[in-house]
């Protein structure tokens, strides 16, 4: 992760990664476009394991999205993902890498 919410594979020489995200329980991120369908009914986008494309809420101000310059080969990304909450006045999540 780079500065300006860009990704890289380059090392960054930065100490103190993070990002801090507010967020608002009475607001929730939808995880579906809508409208939303019966679940199991015809037509359904429902997919397995929840892989829908979630890209329509990464510009909310409670979503934190990276992005980076379009691979030139097919690329198998796999590890562990780390976020520890913290409890502040506003829920923050932050994030280390």
């Amino acid at each position: 992760m780079q500065a300006r919410n860009t990704a890289s594979f380059n090392k960054t020489h930065c100490i103190n990664r993070f990002c801090i995200l507010y967020v608002d329980p009475a607001k929730p991120v939808p995880y579906r476009t809508q409208p939303i369908e019966a679940t199991y009914g015809p037509g359904s986008r429902w997919k397995p394991w929840q892989v829908e494309d979630q890209r329509f809420v990464y510009s909310r101000p409670d979503v934190i999205s990276f992005s980076m310059n379009k691979l030139s080969e097919d690329l198998t990304v796999t590890g562990k993902i780390t976020a520890h909450l913290l409890p502040v006045p506003a829920v923050a999540m932050l994030i280390g890498s």
